[in-house]
């Protein structure tokens, strides 16, 4: 009785250890699973692409450059700052294609991440313009030619630095003046700073401000000058008939064009 005791217990035992290992193997299974449908559900990240077209020599931005992602078929054209962004663009490494009139093509592989402003730099190239023709004009014309339109901009890349080295923008204005330009500051307490056209000799007129579309009056845009470069995007400068065309008499004295981050 005793033996067929032992024979009975090692019977019922060995059948009670095949569905512990089944249990353990599945609970495996299925640990070994998780990561895989996590990495599964989660999608790509979408990041902007960001970038300022400058030439190579002066460093000015470009305008109106043709910017082109061929594989994802996204094109996008740089303003008057040279800055194009697309919005939500898979994060990657993509081929990208930069074309301007008056410039050699880029081609090259962009990475996309995010946070970051890319700057693209074009080497010029003459165009050829097949027949010229040749106007005399007269030396008060060409006077007024060089007076100028658009005559300076500090485009977002060139902000970046600025935004180290100064405090406000009239300290900008006084360590990197716009072409053409001056900054004075306010005499006394009550005085209010100015912005002036430097071959505007018997002038003293100031320039007139515009903060992200709006036009300023001379008052009130006075807090302009104690801005935060944290604040600013970009600066532009225009004078001239450019000036006019835009603001009429409120332009005769040239027009300080900022766009802030805010406002873009």
């Amino acid at each position: 009785m005793r033996d067929g005791a032992r024979i009975d217990t090692s019977r019922a035992g060995r059948p009670g250890v095949l569905p512990r290992c089944s249990g353990l193997v599945l609970l495996l299974m299925a640990l070994a699973s998780a990561p895989v449908v996590a990495q599964e559900s989660s999608g790509p990240t979408f990041v902007d692409l960001e970038g300022e077209v400058l030439d190579v020599g002066s460093q000015v931005p470009v305008a109106a450059a043709i910017v082109v992602l061929p594989t994802l078929d996204l094109t996008t054209v740089s303003d008057d700052y040279g800055y194009f962004v697309f919005s939500g663009v898979p994060a990657g490494t993509y081929p990208l294609r930069v074309m301007r009139l008056g410039y050699i093509d880029f081609e090259g592989d962009v990475s996309v991440t995010g946070g970051e402003v890319h700057v693209v730099r074009l080497n010029p190239q003459p165009v050829d313009l097949g027949e010229i023709e040749v106007h005399v004009i007269r030396p008060e014309e060409l006077e007024w030619r060089a007076a100028g339109t658009v005559l300076g901009v500090i485009g977002p890349v060139e902000m970046e630095e600025m935004r180290v080295r100064t405090q406000s923008l009239d300290q900008i204005l006084t360590i990197r003046p716009l072409s053409r330009t001056r900054y004075v500051q306010p005499r006394g307490p009550n005085g209010l700073g100015c912005l002036r056209v430097t071959t505007a000799l018997y002038s003293d007129g100031c320039a007139a401000m515009v903060v992200d579309g709006v036009l300023l009056t001379r008052e009130s845009a006075d807090w302009v000058f104690r801005m935060s470069p944290e604040e600013i995007f970009a600066i532009r400068f225009v004078h001239g008939a450019d000036a006019g065309v835009r603001y009429g008499y409120a332009g005769a004295n040239g027009v300080l064009i900022i766009e802030t981050r805010r406002g873009r």
